[in-house]
């Protein structure tokens, strides 16, 4: 009966990681895909290039603390 109870805790354990890992990978791409927004928004409202330019800025220091993957070409 007491090697049951590890190896049941040990179970628990892995699904709670696994949940947990998900969700924060989901909240990973979410805050991306804001950031992506964000920058599309800018970029439709930029007037001149020095705007743009600051539009790829801000868009770059929202994603790298992230880690989100690249944008698709």
């Amino acid at each position: 009966m007491s090697l049951r109870k590890p190896t049941a805790l040990a179970a628990l354990a892995v699904a709670v990681f696994g949940f947990a890992a998900s969700l924060t990978a989901s909240a990973q791409i979410d805050q991306c895909e804001r950031c992506r927004v964000v920058w599309e928004d800018c970029l439709l409202h930029a007037e001149n290039q020095a705007q743009t330019q600051a539009c790829d800025r801000a868009y770059g220091q929202c994603m790298s603390p992230i880690d989100c993957p690249a944008p698709e070409a």
